[in-house]
C-alpha cells in the first residue's frame, strides 16, 4: 500500500506538466520581402573615420532583418583567405578585409562636410541592433556614442523599418613611431534607409 501512497503523488505532478511551444524565431510565412533602398557604413575608432553608402535597387529577402553575412576566397588554396561582408547577396559585397588586414569599402564615400553634428544624441537601445558576437556590446555602445548626434545617422533612423548592425573589426593600420602596421580595433556601424 505504501508503494501506492508514493505513486499518487507523482503521477498529480507528471499530469500536471504540460509541453511548452518554443518559437524558433524563422520566418515560416514564406513572405518575400522586397527592399529598395540604401545602406550607410560608418567606420569608428578613436573617432569617425569614415563613411560609406550603397544604393541597392531591389532586394528581396525572406526575412524582415539586416542580412549581412560573410564569406572567405582565395586564389589557390596555400594563399591566405580575402574576407568579405555582403548585403542581401553575395554580388553585393560591402567591404573586403584582404591578408594582412588591409580593408577596402565597396560604397560610395560620404564626403566629411555632409557628417553634420545636431545637437541632439540618439540614445543607444540594444533592441535596435544587430551585433556581430554581443561580448563587444560595451565597446559598440562606447563608439555609438561617437556618431549619435549625426544628422545622417537621425536620417537613416527616422524610417520606421529602419535596422542597425554593428560589428567589431581588426585592421592593420601603419604607425610611423613603430615603423610597421600593428592591429586596431574599430567598429562598423551599418544602417538601412528602406
Amino acid at each position: 500500500m505504501k508503494p501506492l501512497i508514493y505513486l499518487i503523488p507523482a503521477f498529480i505532478f507528471l499530469s500536471a506538466c504540460q509541453k511548452e511551444e518554443i518559437s524558433e524565431g524563422i520566418n515560416n510565412d514564406n513572405q518575400v520581402h522586397s527592399y529598395t533602398g540604401d545602406l550607410l557604413l560608418l567606420v569608428v575608432s578613436d573617432t569617425l573615420e569614415a563613411a560609406y553608402t550603397y544604393s541597392f535597387s531591389s532586394a528581396q529577402l525572406y526575412t524582415d532583418s539586416l542580412p549581412i553575412f560573410h564569406t572567405l576566397s582565395s586564389v589557390n588554396p596555400f594563399d591566405d583567405k580575402d574576407f568579405h561582408l555582403h548585403f542581401a547577396s553575395a554580388t553585393d559585397t560591402l567591404y573586403t578585409r584582404s591578408h594582412p588586414g588591409a580593408m577596402s569599402y565597396n560604397g560610395t564615400p560620404l564626403p566629411h562636410q555632409q557628417l553634420i553634428s545636431s545637437f541632439n544624441s540618439m540614445p543607444f537601445d540594444l533592441k535596435n541592433f544587430t551585433l556581430e558576437y554581443l561580448n563587444h556590446k560595451n565597446q559598440i555602445e562606447k563608439s555609438w556614442y561617437k556618431i549619435s548626434n549625426l544628422s545622417v545617422v537621425r536620417s537613416y533612423r527616422s524610417f520606421a523599418q529602419s535596422k542597425i548592425y554593428g560589428q567589431r573589426i581588426i585592421e592593420m593600420v601603419f604607425d610611423p613611431e613603430l615603423g610597421f602596421s600593428a592591429p586596431k580595433a574599430k567598429y562598423l556601424f551599418i544602417f538601412s534607409k528602406w
